[in-house]
């Protein structure tokens, strides 16, 4: 989770006590979502803040073991890719060794 010093600083308080509080309200999320709504819903006061705030939160989640891309046979579909159109092609169909 990255945040702003606005989510858990307020004057008058230590720091490490705001970032315990956020660390205890999204300890127990099922997801980055969750997190963030924890977050804003636990430590934002119904007044809202004289500082500003942002949250972001990333979901680490398993990818399978093979990822696909595939995209038609024309050069145009290549445009803006990491893949040449030569590339594509031997992917598709590759060199036999002699």
């Amino acid at each position: 989770m990255l945040y702003t010093d606005g989510l858990i600083e307020r004057r008058g308080e230590p720091l490490s006590d705001g970032m315990s509080e956020l660390l205890r309200v999204v300890s127990g999320a099922g997801s980055a979502e969750e997190a963030c709504a924890q977050a804003m819903a636990s430590l934002v006061p119904p007044e809202g803040l004289e500082d500003d705030l942002a949250v972001v939160a990333v979901e680490n989640v398993a990818a399978p073991d093979e990822l696909r891309l595939e995209l038609p046979a024309t050069p145009r579909s290549y445009r803006g890719s990491d893949i040449s159109f030569a590339d594509g092609c031997r992917q598709r169909a590759p060199m036999r060794s002699r």
